[in-house]
């Protein structure tokens, strides 16, 4: 499931998704990646929030995701 949220007059959107049930019978890690594409000019700047801690500034193409 995905839920987008867009507010007037604020910088930012909120992107929150549902994803399972994951097979974790095998032993094997996971690890589940989401790609989104946009026009929104960014300078190739965003922010991620993993699991309700401090956002963390990411630059595309220069750090590891």
């Amino acid at each position: 499931m995905n839920i987008t949220r867009v507010y007037k007059n604020k910088q930012h959107a909120e992107v929150e998704f549902t994803v399972g049930p994951i097979p974790i019978g095998d032993g094997v890690g996971k690890e589940i990646a989401t790609k989104i594409s946009t026009t929104i000019k960014s300078n190739e700047t965003f922010y991620i929030d993993s699991n309700d801690r401090d956002f963390i500034e990411r630059v595309c193409c220069s750090t590891p995701i």
